[in-house]
């Protein structure tokens, strides 16, 4: 009359359907709590003309995709596993089948992210930007592109522009004077679904400051200054002009420098003269400063006047 605990039943479920559709296509991922091991799933859609389910395709993974349909019509499926006790003297063969399950694709899923390089044009003060794909299948699903810019790294990335041709792989920006920035692409399809901005790209400001080395300031209005070339991007300098004796002849914070070879109001004596100059440049970080040194030479006639006595 005694009685025992051997054991208990294994709890088993049948097979439960999860469908999450895409675009163009339905992913499958099987549920399922069973005491035997599954080999096998075997994918049923059902054939509207026939009114029967098909199989479209078999894994032994938990996880399926059909591919290749039309977004806007509803499928329906079944799975059916196979398995079976790994004992010897256990069922095998043992089937299984899901309950029904329909989706209906839709286009939810961004383009591709595409890849950017961006290229300087310093004398012509001009940014290109160009993008591809890594794999040429992404541009089926592509409508068009956005680009998006900053001009400093403390800024956050804005709209620029809307590229309506999904053929069209560069764009030429004039950001004026200051060309250095930073750049992002993304992709959209033909009902609004934005990828992710591809991996910034930042350019910086070309640096040009050229100070010339001889001048002439002999009132024939030909070269009469010492002007220095500049792209527009120098906040301004720091000049300091000194004689052979280490006079300070000249000082000023013009870009342009604009020396008309005077000192208190004089023409100075021809000869060499040795400057530095600290330039304040805008860059794409901020204002960042670096120093030039080096010589001019003052030519003039011989008729003008000099004050040869202070140099």
């Amino acid at each position: 009359g005694n009685r025992f605990l051997i054991g208990e039943p294994a709890y088993a479920s049948s097979l439960f359907l999860v469908a999450r559709p895409g675009d163009r296509k339905v992913r499958f991922t099987i549920n399922r709590n069973v005491p035997w091991i599954n080999t096998q799933y075997d994918f049923f859609r059902l054939n509207e003309a026939t009114n029967t389910y098909d199989l479209i395709g078999t894994t032994n993974q938990l996880t399926y995709t059909d591919p290749g349909l039309v977004n806007g019509k509803q499928y329906c499926y079944r799975v059916r596993s196979t398995g079976g006790y790994s004992g010897d003297d256990m069922p095998r063969n043992l089937i299984n089948f899901s309950q029904i399950t329909c989706a209906v694709p839709e286009d939810n899923e961004p383009p591709c992210v595409p890849e950017i390089k961006v290229v300087s044009q310093c004398d012509s003060l001009y940014n290109t930007v160009s993008w591809a794909f890594t794999d040429p299948g992404c541009l089926e699903d592509v409508a068009g592109y956005k680009i998006y810019f900053k001009s400093t790294f403390e800024e956050n990335l804005g709209f620029l522009i809307t590229i309506n041709d999904k053929n069209t792989f560069t764009y030429r920006h004039y950001p004026g004077e200051v060309i250095s920035g930073c750049y992002a692409v993304s992709a959209f399809d033909a009902i609004g679904n934005e990828s992710e901005k591809s991996m910034m790209i930042c350019v910086d400001s070309c640096k040009f400051y050229e100070i010339p080395n001889v001048f002439t300031p002999n009132g024939d209005n030909f070269n009469d200054k010492l002007v220095a070339k500049t792209s527009g991007l120098v906040e301004k300098v720091d000049m300091k002009i000194f004689n052979r004796g280490g006079l300070l002849v000249f000082r000023t914070e013009d870009p342009r420098i604009n020396w008309d070879g005077t000192y208190n109001g004089r023409i100075v004596s021809p000869g060499v003269y040795f400057y530095q100059c600290d330039v304040y440049e805008r860059r794409i970080s901020g204002i960042e400063v670096f120093h030039l040194s080096g010589f001019v030479h003052v030519i003039t006639e011989k008729d003008a006047r000099i004050i040869k006595e202070e140099f």
